[in-house]
């Protein structure tokens, strides 16, 4: 037998009824009578000494204790009164559920309804998520879905363009002496003027949207793997990839500048795929990517690559362009 109690406006509201349940049998017409009478005394002899006190106590007990017992036989084995004040956290209602599971399971043929609930709660939560690719797809092509197009770091020094093959071809000349995307653009409110060191790209759906619009990115959930081919004509190069991460922009408010998260960020944290030394030979990378599937519902930031002075061992404006094609980017169930 399992008995829920959780007081509130409804419950209150619920008294007449139960008194009306319990008035039906002998023990709860007694349990009533000295509930009446001990409230009456308690009211009247409330300044008495402790010893009268107490035994009204006493008996307001046994009264509750006898009213309970007569509605309990009138209802059945279960006796369960709800609440709806104020938001409930997820521990406590995970707890509450698992309470009515529990009880509902012996007795699963009298209440279907219980049963709708707990299919309708294992249901994943569409809540801001992204596109929808076809449900039947097991291959999503990130060429074919998301545009190169959000420059990071030094935005000035990156071009975009067609490679080999129709591959996506990035040019990287580190001079940085233009406009900066980065953590430390503004340092004490004024825009740094330093170079910050690193290039790259996001591909994002549509282009050049970091989380703004509510068309953004797509819902991937049920693929678990990247998959793409790099190459560098010309010199060896190393180049970090990464997925997701696009959590957050640069907002001017009363004056000062900080760091806010869009209205629909990235559902996927920032995940390294790896820092890769390429040639001038098409290589082929895949990761498996370990995370929840909630963390899929909204990729904004589709694919990503970065390019660091520091693993070029470029120590100056020497303005020599590294050159990055793509080809054949994709998800996997």
């Amino acid at each position: 037998m399992t008995i829920v109690f959780q007081v509130s406006k409804e419950a209150i509201k619920s008294a007449p009824d139960l008194v009306r349940e319990a008035s039906k049998s002998p023990l709860g017409v007694f349990a009533l009578i000295v509930l009446a009478l001990s409230i009456l005394a308690y009211i009247f002899f409330r300044k008495s000494p402790v010893k009268i006190r107490v035994g009204i106590f006493a008996l307001m007990f046994i009264g509750a204790t006898a009213f309970g017992i007569a509605v309990m036989r009138l209802n059945g084995d279960s006796l369960q009164i709800s609440s709806s004040i104020g938001p409930v956290s997820n521990s406590s209602q995970s707890s509450s559920e698992k309470t009515v599971s529990q009880t509902s399971t012996e007795s699963s043929e009298k209440k279907p309804n219980n049963s709708a609930a707990a299919d309708k709660s294992e249901k994943p939560n569409d809540s801001d998520a992204g596109k929808k690719p076809s449900a039947t797809a097991s291959v999503f092509s990130v060429d074919s879905n998301y545009v190169a197009s959000g420059k990071m770091g030094d935005v000035d020094d990156i071009e975009i363009g067609t490679g080999e093959g129709g591959a996506t071809q990035f040019v990287y000349t580190p001079k940085g002496l233009g406009q900066h995307e980065w953590t430390w653009k503004y340092k004490d409110n004024q825009e740094n003027k330093d170079p910050a060191k690193f290039g790259g790209v996001v591909y994002l759906s549509p282009p050049d949207d970091f989380g703004m619009s509510p068309d953004c990115g797509w819902d991937l959930r049920g693929f678990h793997r990247v998959v793409w081919e790099a190459r560098s004509p010309g010199q060896n190069i190393n180049v970090e990839f990464i997925i997701g991460g696009v959590n957050w922009l640069w907002h001017q408010e009363k004056g000062k500048w900080e760091k806010v998260p869009p209205p629909h960020p990235d559902s996927m944290p920032r995940i390294g795929l790896g820092t890769k030394p390429l040639s001038n030979d098409w290589q082929k990378f895949e990761a498996e990517i370990q995370q929840p599937p909630e963390s899929f519902k909204r990729i904004v930031g589709g694919f990503a690559w970065i390019i660091t002075w520091g693993s070029n061992h470029i120590n100056s404006r020497d303005g020599r362009g590294l050159v990055l094609e793509l080809r054949n980017i994709h998800y996997e169930k």
